[in-house]
């Protein structure tokens, strides 16, 4: 399974619900200069709504996958 490294636990888990092996190569990695503050997470800054989109996106995902059953 290729796919960004942020979507690899989501995907990977429903491949192997739907009884497949998955061999993970996630790619697309986000790498930061700086370490990580909760402060970067907050608005207004434009780099905080780019980080909070895709953190917001996966999290929906996630609870989508458990709640509906697919994941």
């Amino acid at each position: 399974l290729v796919t960004s490294a942020m979507h690899m636990p989501r995907a990977k888990k429903a491949y192997e619900k739907a009884g497949l092996q998955v061999v993970g190569f996630p790619c697309n990695y986000v790498f930061a200069d700086t370490p990580f503050h909760w402060d970067d997470y907050l608005l207004p800054k434009a780099n905080a709504f780019e980080q909070w989109s895709y953190f917001s996106k996966e999290l929906v995902g996630t609870v989508a996958y458990n709640w509906f059953g697919k994941a």
